[in-house]
């Protein structure tokens, strides 16, 4: 699920950030901080929702640009050292663009507030 929030709907409590999204209360990264960058400054949260077995959580992200599915390549030549990265995918257009392991992430940030 992709979904947008007023930033007013993130809560911190106890050094974790939490929103609820339809009736469901989530942890809330933020892709860029987790990857040591600025995070981008919008009116509205882009969220990614992630929900993998017992692992549950929200991803910020910039923006969404869209939805595909792709066919995830693995990394190699040293990349495969890159737990935050599932592989990699070829975009219809020739692009080639890095997938996050989106388990991987969450361990980088905050497990505790899972």
């Amino acid at each position: 699920d992709m979904v947008k929030l007023p930033p007013e709907e993130a809560h911190e409590y106890r050094g974790c950030t939490l929103a609820q999204v339809r009736g469901t209360i989530y942890s809330i990264f933020n892709l860029a901080e987790m990857l040591g960058l600025a995070p981008a400054t919008t009116p509205e949260l882009s969220v990614a929702i992630v929900e993998a077995g017992t692992v549950k959580y929200g991803l910020v992200v910039d923006k969404f640009l869209s939805e595909v599915e792709v066919l995830v390549k693995p990394l190699a030549g040293g990349l495969d050292q890159c737990k935050e990265f599932q592989g990699a995918a070829i975009m219809g257009d020739g692009r080639v663009v890095l997938v996050l392991n989106a388990l991987e992430c969450h361990s980088l940030d905050r497990a505790a507030c899972s």
